[in-house]
């Protein structure tokens, strides 16, 4: 408490006798000091003490000598006792409490304030502090021990030590619901996130017990968490679950749906009411109330989810149902939105007329007065009936408060208006179609309904995403045995250096039909199509990377292909072999692109070089012999290295080993490649390959991937598996319309066998979309930079369409914002000229175009009525390199970088808002719905055309403002506890990051992209290839996606100390520095050479070029000006110096084959001649 009130007080006690009006100042301040000194003062018990006075006493209270009774001394303290108590009083309010007294009306505003203070703003701490002082005064628990303490606090003390009796722990739960019903959940919420683990489901059955007899407080009860929604809902009667489950925000209605997916009875019964509410009998043609048959259901589905059928549907039976859906059942929350809009505006109005008034006049009174009524009760026909009666003298003139009146009469006639069914019908479906941009409180209102019905359809569209899911599990389970099937039928297998061995799996028809039974699926025509059409396309042949860890055949076979008599292999490395580098796959890889390219280019159709012969595996031996050898010498050198010194890291050696031996075993498989050609060549054929080597170019080696096939990896130790689409463009051909995009489709592995994860996300990795310009060219003409730059923005906003249209197959349930997380690094526009910066990759040009091409493809969505699908660039550099966000950066790319990626993480904290609080649920909706308003504003605003940013429109800069209050805001209001699950932990790591900035800090850029996307619903993520520092993010994603599927003890020491300090991070914040740490140090030893390593190999024939730093000073910072070195110091097993030279766009790889053809036909001649 400021100790100048508390002064003033004091002063003022001291100042009176204990006679007359004095005793009664004295006696009445005294009570007040004792309380305001033990922090005890409430607005309650203020407004009580003043009450309890009789007139003679009140008047007593407020006399004074010189002023009136409401200026008097004690009137101005009892005013600043209020203002302390955040409760604002004018002169006017106190001249009432000096006549009148407290009245009951007055009684209920007073002691209601605190509570609606909170309702406003339920996140502000401010508020929160103010409305639990008052409910603990309210329950006389503001006693000095729990100063400092919220309500939360101070319950769960009591209830953990056994000191609150049953019986009273619901005589409190009754109090705080009767008096703040809507702070109910927040209050639960809080107390049951203090409980400890083993006390929770306790705290939650006691609860549970007294809702049970007062069940008119269920509907509050579910929303204070997920557990006592599932609780509530699992325990409810199958008819009453629907009900219950409606009561729920959209975000925990998703996660309590997702929760009982193996729960039939619950499952069905939230499916059926959701149908129910959705097809409830819509009118017929003759009037009458009929059903839906099954066509007409799913085009009610396709019109809510489908902004292009909609738009064909709009005279259709079915959509004329969706309207009455959105309209018809909502009309008392639209009036209610309604009559705040009109009241907003009205006060608006008054103030700026009030603004320019002398106080001192009568109109200024009389306005003031009804902007007081119009703030208590809204505005009305009567009460401007009933003001006009007490003020028309004063609006007889054409004043300027004769013209306020009259828009106030107008404003009020048009609410009436927009109140009628027909009006609100009509608005529904203009902001349905995209006709309209939510501008007004209706508009919002609706939005919401639409969103809400939207939710509701897509739960009933997750069979769709679970048959997929599903599907995709038995593909790759079927995919897995066949690999080791065939593997196991070899006589020599393919081994690679991490235990693995790697094969090539062609399907034929009867292998998709199998696959299709096991899915318990039936069929009509091609079983591939069907296939095709659940899981998306698919590719015949099948590169597989198969760990033979669990498969004590091959695992011994592996053992004898290394020699390793006296240790097993995967018992000495059993949690290291994800970091041990690939290299049969790579150099595998680095051979089949020129196989390619050789047989498309130089010889097609002269040889039988199909995908899947014998002529690919020929060579995979031939390879794996030099593999062979070079693996059994290092592990030899390891093993040395470990007597002379025990602590050292063998893999980090062992990789060091291998990288020493890329370039020359590269050459070397280069060789053979030549030589198994030329073995299928005939003589007189040779002339001909010549001539065709001759026209070879760089860009045939660059312009195509290595295979063009799916691949397929599985990791024991880790328990995934993942098959990752094929594609035939590469990040390093980029053209108008190609996009090489590549979709990770993730399952967990255990046992031999795979089962979809838990958690619904969909990932793809996609290289820039932004086309660019000829590097050798730095100035253009106005005109050609012009149209160069449309023809860039297109196909941005086309591939942005593809990108969607291919992650929606992942996800048919999910019509949600997509995030593409923009990895590249920023720099200013001054650096555009510079050889090493700009120049070399044009990386701002393409960031540039991706950002303002995205805002034309949402603009394009919002004009088809799909404000909820939009496309959010998250461009937040990983390397560490160029500058960092900043909202108030010079350039102007980095600040529109900055407020972009603002938006994207807000709306991922929105889509799992139901982890939170429930007043931080209301937060994150209503902050996210701010945020779209104004975006759509400047989509509707003619500049998102291709050519502006949005952080440099007004909407932009006022986004920015209300981002930061925001920020600033939940920075104040940490999550009280993690739920025990990552998923959990990292939503509420991410908020207490971008509630303090941490992603305006490049050192925590690679931490905070892996964590988005780990949790993102759908993603799409990569930067300049996406091949190097894609790798990088999504490595660690799968390791966390192995961590989450995992039980505790089957994690490392590692691992564990990564989930301890999410957990730790989640609910304190603070520093990145220790969270990156144990991030770095489980990446670099478990999964530094994971399923997507092989993106590079497949785009560029060749591994990641990616270095680790040499600051060990400071091991999270990265200090070399080389952009190759991104990653910390701490990935000591990352070695790729190697690497850059042997990638297809670096190694002049038609020179080296038209070479090596040529040495090896001359040495075929000279052993002819020698003959």
């Amino acid at each position: 408490m400021p100790l100048d009130i508390e002064k003033r007080i004091f002063e003022y006690i001291s100042s009176k006798s204990d006679k007359g009006h004095d005793a009664v100042k004295k006696e009445f301040f005294t009570g007040l000091y004792i309380l305001l000194g033990d922090n005890q003062l409430t607005v309650a018990g203020l407004t009580d003490e003043i009450k309890s006075l009789s007139p003679e006493q009140r008047k007593s209270l407020f006399y004074s000598r010189f002023k009136k009774a409401e200026e008097s001394e004690a009137a101005e303290l009892i005013q600043e006792l209020y203002k302390l108590l955040n409760v604002s009083l004018t002169i006017n309010d106190m001249a009432t409490i000096v006549k009148e007294g407290i009245t009951n009306r007055t009684e209920e505003i007073l002691k209601e304030i605190r509570y609606k203070n909170w309702l406003e703003n339920p996140a502000a701490a401010r508020e929160k502090k103010d409305l639990d002082h008052e409910l603990k005064g309210l329950l006389q628990w503001n006693n000095p021990e729990n100063q400092g303490k919220s309500l939360a606090q101070v319950l769960y003390k009591s209830w953990s030590i056994k000191q609150l009796p049953e019986e009273s722990l619901k005589s409190v739960l009754n109090t705080i619901y009767k008096k703040a019903p809507d702070f109910f959940p927040q209050f639960l919420h809080e107390t049951y996130s203090l409980c400890r683990t083993e006390e929770k489901s306790e705290f939650l059955e006691e609860v549970t017990s007294f809702i049970e007899k007062n069940e008119k407080i269920a509907p509050y009860f579910i929303k204070a968490d997920i557990d006592f929604a599932i609780k509530w809902i699992e325990e409810s009667p199958e008819e009453e679950i629907g009900f219950y489950y409606f009561q729920l925000p959209s975000s925990m209605q998703r996660e309590v749906f997702s929760y009982f997916k193996e729960n039939p009875k619950v499952h069905e019964a939230i499916q059926k009411a959701t149908a129910d509410l959705l097809f409830s009998g819509g009118p017929s043609k003759k009037g009458k109330e009929k059903g839906f048959d099954q066509a007409e259901k799913e085009n009610i589905i396709a019109v809510l989810t489908h902004p292009e059928i909609r738009a064909a549907e709009t005279n259709s039976r079915e959509y004329q149902h969706v309207l009455s859906l959105i309209t018809e059942r909502h009309t008392k929350e639209f009036h209610a939105a309604i009559d705040k809009d009109v009241q907003e505006r009205a006060v608006n109005g008054i103030k700026d007329y009030l603004d320019k008034k002398n106080p001192a006049g009568e109109k200024y009174q009389f306005f003031k007065e009804l902007r007081n009524s119009i703030r208590r009760d809204g505005l009305s026909k009567d009460l401007i009936h009933r003001f006009y009666e007490q003020g028309k003298k004063l609006l007889l003139k054409p004043t300027r408060a004769q013209q306020l009146w009259n828009d106030l009469g107008g404003l009020n006639e048009r609410a009436e208006e927009l109140k009628t069914p027909g009006a609100i019908k009509e608005r529904a479906h203009q902001l349905f179609t995209g006709e309209r941009i939510p501008q007004t409180a209706l508009d919002d209102s609706i939005i919401s309904v639409i969103g809400d019905l939207q939710s509701k359809a897509d739960v009933l569209l997750q069979g769709k995403t679970q048959r997929r899911q599903l599907v995709e599990a038995q593909y790759q389970q079927y995919i897995h045995q066949q690999a080791l099937e065939l593997i196991a039928k070899q006589d020599k297998p393919i081994f690679d250096p991490q235990g693995h061995a790697l094969a090539l799996v062609h399907l034929q028809e009867n292998d998709y039909q199998q696959i299709l039974k096991n899915c318990g699926l039936d069929w009509h025509g091609s079983a591939k199509d069907v296939l095709e059409d659940i899981i998306g396309p698919v590719t015949e042949t099948i590169f597989c990377n198969i760990d033979v860890a669990d498969d004590k055949d091959l695992s011994s076979r592996f053992n004898e292909w290394l020699d390793r008599e006296e240790s097993d292999f995967f018992e000495e490395f059993k949690d290291d072999r994800g970091s041990i580098i690939a290299l049969q796959e790579e150099m595998s890889v680095h051979v089949f692109l020129a196989l390619r390219v050789l047989q498309e280019k130089v010889f097609p159709g002269k040889l039988n070089l199909k995908i899947g012969d014998d002529f690919r595996q020929e060579l995979m031996e031939k390879i794996n012999q030099r593999i062979q050898n070079l693996i059994k010498k290092a592990m030899e050198e390891c093993d040395k290295a470990a007597l002379d010194e025990p602590s050292i890291d063998k893999v980090a050696l062992l990789n060091k080993i291998m990288d020493e031996a890329r370039l020359e075993l590269a050459q070397a498989c280069r060789e053979d490649l030549v030589d198994t050609v030329l073995e299928r060549v005939e003589e007189d054929e040779k002339d001909e390959i010549i001539e065709q080597l001759a026209s070879l170019k760089k860009h045939d080696f660059t312009s195509k991937t290595a295979t063009g096939l799916d691949y397929l990896r599985n990791d024991v130790r880790n328990q995934t598996i993942v098959r990752i689409t094929a594609t035939d463009e590469t990040a390093h051909d980029k053209k108008i319309g190609h996009q090489a995009i590549r979709v990770l489709n993730r399952n967990h592995y255990r046992s031999k066998e795979v089962r979809p994860y838990h958690d619904d996300t969909s990932e793809a990795r996609v290289p820039s979309i932004a086309v660019g310009v000829d590097e050798n060219v730095i100035f253009r003409m106005p005109g050609t930079q012009k149209r160069e730059h449309q023809q860039a923005i297109d196909d941005v906003v086309k591939k942005l369409k593809e990108s969607r249209a291919l992650m929606q197959k992942m996800r048919p349930d999910y019509h949600g914002p997509m995030t593409y997380n923009l990895l590249t690094s920023l720099h200013g526009k001054a650096k555009d000229i510079l050889p090493k910066v700009e120049l070399q990759n044009r990386q701002r040009k393409s960031a540039a175009r991706i950002f303002k091409g995205s805002h034309v493809y949402n603009r394009e969505l919002m004009e088809k009525g799909n404000s909820q699908g939009f496309t959010f660039v998250q461009n937040i550099p990983v390397n560490q390199h160029g500058e960092a966000l900043n909202d108030n950066d010079m350039d102007k790319a980095v600040r529109e970088a900055t407020l972009l990626t603002n938006m994207a993480m807000l709306a991922t904290l929105r889509h799992h808002a139901a982890k939170f609080s429930p007043a931080m649920q209301k937060s994150l909706e209503e902050t996210y719905q701010q945020s779209q308003k104004l975006y759509q504003a400047f989509l509707a605003s003619g500049k998102a055309d291709g050519t502006h940013y949005f952080s440099s429109s007004k909407e932009g800069e006022d986004l920015i403002k209300i981002l930061n209050e925001k920020k600033a805001e939940w920075k104040e209001n940490k999550p009280l506890s993690a739920r025990g699950n990552l998923s959990d932990m990292v939503v509420k790591t991410l908020f207490n990051m971008y509630s303090q900035n941490a992603h305006y800090n490049k050192q925590f850029g690679m931490l905070i992209q892996a964590l988005s996307v780990f949790v993102e619903p759908m993603s799409e993520a990569g930067c300049k290839s996406a091949n190097e520092r894609y790798q990088a993010v999504s490595g660690r994603v799968e390791l966390l996606k192995s961590i989450s599927s995992r039980k505790w003890e089957e994690l490392s020491e590692a691992e564990q100390d990564l989930v301890l300090e999410l957990d730790r991070f989640a609910v304190e914040g603070g520093g990145c520095e220790k969270l990156q740490e144990c991030m770095d140090v489980a990446y670099n030893l478990y999964n530094l050479q994971g399923s997507v390593a092989s993106i590079s190999e497949e785009d560029q024939a060749a591994s990641s070029k990616i270095k680790s730093s040499k600051n060990k000073a400071n091991e999270g910072v990265i200090s070399e000006y080389n952009t190759n070195v991104a990653e910390t110091s701490r990935l000591t097993r990352l070695s790729q110096k190697n690497s850059s030279s042997m990638q297809s766009h670096k190694a002049e790889l038609s020179e080296v084959y038209r070479d090596l053809f040529g040495q090896k036909m001359l040495e075929s001649l000279s052993d002819l001649a020698m003959k």
